[in-house]
């Protein structure tokens, strides 16, 4: 592109009253002129962002390479009474999805639970069931945080999990579904031989 070209004004209408054509074929190769230069500089825009998007600075380089993970560890403490503002089984265990759906959102890596009760009561007086609430959040917490293809092979049916249908998927980073794909799959490896024709 030219100097010339880059600096061209738009050109000025002639009036209607001049019926001069060489003045209005002047004012037509002005115009086409500074359209074309106009349409040139959004050329060279576009070409220059495509080179930016394809070349990476190095700036960015260095700094995915260097990155590798957090230094530290992000924890959060439950006290086990925390299920005890619940009324039933099923709201305890919808209270303790919420509590893992968040945890999953905001990347906590490990969930403390402690007892926070002076004496080792259960909740019998909740529903008579003869488990702890401090057990109860632990085991649904696991629950949901296995991923759902491995849930038969880790939790076998048990009166912790009976509401366990209840709870929103996690849809954590290694919660692969059978149709996507990823670098790993978490899996469980079973003494038993592989059935013949299958596995190595």
């Amino acid at each position: 592109m030219s100097d010339d070209a880059a600096h061209i004004s738009r050109p000025i209408r002639p009036v209607k009253a001049a019926t001069n054509s060489a003045e209005w074929r002047r004012y037509k190769d002005h115009l086409r002129a500074w359209k074309n230069a106009r349409l040139e500089k959004q050329l060279d825009n576009i070409q220059a962002e495509e080179l930016s998007e394809q070349q990476p600075s190095t700036s960015s380089i260095t700094t995915s390479q260097t990155i590798k993970g957090r230094s530290y560890t992000l924890s959060i403490a439950l006290p086990a009474s925390i299920l005890r503002n619940a009324q039933s089984s099923e709201l305890r265990t919808y209270l303790a999805g919420q509590i893992g759906r968040a945890a999953c959102v905001f990347n906590i890596d490990e969930i403390i639970i402690f007892n926070d009760d002076d004496q080792d009561e259960t909740s019998q007086e909740i529903d008579h069931n003869p488990f702890s609430a401090s057990e109860q959040l632990i085991r649904l917490l696991e629950y949901l945080e296995c991923p759902q293809y491995l849930r038969k092979q880790f939790f076998p049916r048990q009166k912790l999990l009976e509401y366990a249908g209840l709870l929103n998927p996690l849809d954590a980073p290694h919660h692969v579904r059978t149709n996507e794909y990823w670098f790993y799959r978490e899996g469980v490896t079973l003494p038993l031989r592989p059935a013949e024709g299958k596995g190595s």
